[in-house]
């Protein structure tokens, strides 16, 4: 399956992976092109993986935080996309347009409509949290 940067190799134990996840290859491939981002002014991350990382490759995936409805579907779907590991301890590398993210919570417009205003600042603040907690993601926007 082809990522942005690099692609997913679809094995016997990826397909095991992706189950513990709640997906099928088929329906990663769908998810994929849901929640890629073109980073045309949505709210972004890149996410990849330190073992990646760690080797030279930075196979990874944009990906558009406001398609998500909260932050145990937007990890899930992250691990997915690396289901080639055993562990993925994934590597937030880059965002961009927080600062759209922030005004969409404001006028709480748009996708992120169906959360309410309370559900969309908790998952902005866990989605912030956890990440700095890893070591990635400072608090500058884009």
């Amino acid at each position: 399956m082809k990522l942005q940067f690099g692609q997913l190799i679809i094995g016997e134990n990826e397909v095991e992976r992706l189950e513990e996840l709640g997906y099928t290859p088929e329906s990663l491939k769908i998810a994929v092109s849901e929640h890629k981002s073109n980073c045309h002014g949505e709210p972004s991350i890149y996410c990849g993986t330190y073992g990646k990382y760690n080797d030279g490759n930075l196979c990874g995936l944009w990906i558009d935080v406001s398609s998500f409805d909260d932050y145990d579907e937007f990890i899930n779907f992250c691990k997915a996309i690396h289901a080639d590991e055993d562990d993925p301890e994934l590597m937030f590398q880059d965002y961009e347009c927080f600062r759209t993210l922030r005004a969409m919570l404001k006028g709480c417009g748009g996708r992120f409509h169906r959360l309410g205003q309370r559900g969309l600042g908790a998952f902005r603040g866990l989605l912030l949290r956890r990440i700095r907690q890893r070591g990635g993601l400072c608090e500058r926007t884009h």
